[in-house]
């Protein structure tokens, strides 16, 4: 069996350009790299995230349970 990290590349390798974001935002949640990130560091965060929630840009629960049928 290969190594993890490898099988971890060929997983997101395969995901599209939307999911590789979401998972990145749920990584970064999870293992922070730096440690603690500041108020303004988190805000702005939180501002971008807003802001591609307002343009559309994220996965239902409905439309992810879909997809998963699909692994």
């Amino acid at each position: 069996m290969p190594p993890t990290k490898e099988i971890l590349h060929d997983y997101v390798d395969q995901l599209d350009d939307n999911q590789q974001e979401s998972l990145l935002t749920f990584l970064k949640s999870i293992v922070p790299l730096t440690g603690r990130i500041s108020i303004e560091q988190y805000n702005k965060e939180l501002a971008d995230a807003e802001l591609k929630i307002e343009q559309g840009h994220f996965t239902t629960q409905e439309a992810l349970e879909e997809e998963i049928k699909n692994w």
